[in-house]
């Protein structure tokens, strides 16, 4: 009984200690220009599919920014994305490679982006990335995201694997 009033009285004590560094913590807030996404998705397509081939491979894709808020626009509250990469590489390592895109904002405006595609066993999408003209132009960020679809037997076929599926938990763009 003695030990279970110790333990409550631990619990207890320890919560209230806590609770001044939780609440006297800073917060991190996103600066203005900035721009944080996420539900989002990103689909790829490979063309010739990776196999255990090192080669050159053309990716196309798109995707859905999910939802969206920036302290720069406050229009701005979703969007979609279009992109196509040159990535060398081979199962089952992926590969990475020069990519762009055009990212079209719901209140009509875009952005163009060039970038990092990668593909490997953790992820796909857009990293490293750099607004090259429109909205947020200057900026920087990555709309990449842990697989949710990427068929690694495919490999195993002649025409390999040609498509993968992500998620955007956190795509962001900033100044």
């Amino acid at each position: 009984m003695r030990t279970g009033k110790l333990i409550s009285a631990l619990v207890v004590t320890s919560a209230f200690i806590g609770i001044p560094a939780v609440t006297g913590a800073p917060v991190a807030h996103a600066t203005a220009g900035d721009v944080v996404c996420s539900g989002g998705f990103l689909e790829a397509n490979a063309a010739p599919g990776l196999t255990f081939q090192t080669k050159t491979i053309q990716i196309t894709g798109q995707g859905d920014m999910g939802q969206c808020h920036s302290l720069g626009d406050s229009t701005i509250a979703g969007g979609t994305l279009t992109f196509q990469a040159t990535v060398q590489g081979e199962c089952p390592n992926g590969g990475n490679g020069n990519g762009s895109g055009v990212i079209t904002w719901n209140n009509g405006k875009t952005s163009n982006v060039q970038g990092t595609f990668v593909i490997d066993q953790n992820q796909v999408g857009l990293s490293s990335i750099h607004v090259v003209s429109g909205e947020f132009q200057g900026d920087s960020g990555s709309f990449a995201g842990p697989i949710t679809y990427l068929p690694w037997y495919e490999c195993l076929f002649p025409t390999g694997l040609e498509s993968g599926r992500s998620i955007i938990n956190e795509g962001f763009l900033n100044p």
